[in-house]
């Protein structure tokens, strides 16, 4: 089913009273492995900071 991982998700955005978005993160490349990858990890790391400066009105880096 495609629709299955971003089911919970939806869940939680439609229960939440905040009215503010929540971070879904698929990784088409993860596997039932041995774990991540650097370059995964810190694809991760990069997505979810992203987040969170969006999310504190930050769009973009100040040189």
């Amino acid at each position: 089913m495609p629709g299955t991982p971003v089911r919970p998700p939806a869940r939680l955005q439609a229960a939440t009273t905040s009215g503010k978005p929540i971070l879904l993160r698929l990784d088409m490349q993860a596997g039932h492995g041995m774990g991540s990858t650097a370059t995964q990890r810190n694809a991760m790391t990069a997505d979810i900071y992203s987040f969170l400066l969006w999310q504190m009105g930050k769009s973009a880096l100040k040189e």
